[in-house]
């Protein structure tokens, strides 16, 4: 089960858009949209936690009618990082009955093509050290290892090479320090991006010195309050504490070692908390009206008890 409120808020009408997709954000000021990537972890996450299957099914019927046959689109830009969210949501939901009639073949090959080539999106702009986190081939693409692993146990052509591949190139992305850049071009890192490469490693497996490393590094920059900047490096603007970034810190905590890192994950936890909405979903930063669905998905899992949905010292429990 997830925690509550944020499980129900989860599986209500009002983040499930028209057409069947999570919103991005709930806010009548701020409209969100919908967004394929969040219907593949909220699948995911439905999925593991044994909830709301006539939502997971509405949710994996939302990605599977119309699919383009090259992966998930923003626009006329077809996305890997999104591409590879929505795959894995649909395997993990159809479990042993495979891929069937969706095009995960397809799709596989678009996440190999991407690793391979370094364009996380296509057709991709040209890099230069401040081009936008996510429309570079970065760090956060590690967690293309999430549909890439099961991809292979299906038995779908390059998956596995492009394991190897994403962990040796988001492996060449650590510092010192432990942080990740946001690609090969910055010196920034983007927090978010630094957990999904965390997370992407725990899920291709033998990165488990890199895995630490980034994981003793979130320690470090853990704000006394509990929550956790968006921007680390040398970064001169804006830094405002996200919820999304907090929630995944305190999941890895929890994954890597709960233990040595309790105080970590009571600080973070309890940031989490003060920033639940009272209509149900997590505020993007403090003060914000926007009840978000990506932290909230992540915060379903940062929050649950002791033996629930993080049941492991594993990457493949991670959405």
């Amino acid at each position: 089960m997830v925690v509550d409120p944020l499980s129900a808020w989860l599986s209500s009408d009002e983040l499930i858009g028209e057409g069947g997709h999570c919103l991005s954000w709930v806010n009548p000021a701020h409209p969100g949209y919908a967004y394929p990537e969040l219907s593949g972890l909220l699948l995911s996450l439905l999925v593991r936690s044994g909830s709301a299957p006539a939502r997971a099914r509405q949710l994996h019927d939302a990605l599977c009618v119309g699919a383009s046959p090259d992966g998930v689109r923003r626009g006329a830009t077809t996305y890997a990082f999104d591409t590879a969210m929505a795959l894995r949501g649909v395997l993990e939901h159809r479990g042993e009955q495979g891929a069937g009639d969706f095009p995960a073949r397809e799709w596989t090959a678009t996440l190999v093509e991407a690793v391979g080539s370094g364009r996380g999106c296509a057709p991709a702009p040209p890099w230069r050290a401040d081009t936008r986190w996510s429309l570079a081939f970065g760090a956060h693409e590690a967690k293309l290892a999430g549909a890439l692993v099961p991809a292979d146990r299906l038995g779908l052509p390059g998956a596995a090479d492009a394991v190897d591949r994403l962990r040796d190139g988001t492996v060449a992305l650590q510092e010192p320090d432990g942080r990740f850049r946001v690609h090969a071009l910055s010196p920034l890192t983007y927090l978010h991006a630094h957990c999904y490469a965390v997370e992407g490693l725990l899920m291709a497996g033998g990165a488990d010195e890199a895995v630490r490393a980034g994981v003793a590094w979130l320690a470090q920059v853990q704000r006394p309050d509990g929550g956790f900047p968006a921007w680390a490096g040398p970064y001169e603007g804006d830094n405002p504490l996200r919820t999304d970034v907090t929630a995944q810190a305190v999941r890895l905590f929890r994954l890597v070692d709960p233990t040595g890192y309790a105080s970590e994950v009571a600080a973070g936890s309890a940031f989490l908390l003060s920033c639940v909405h009272p209509d149900g979903g997590v505020r993007y930063e403090p003060g914000s009206e926007d009840r978000t669905a990506w932290p909230t998905i992540f915060a379903a899992q940062a929050l649950a008890p002791d033996g629930h949905v993080l049941r492991a010292v594993r990457g493949s429990d991670l959405v």
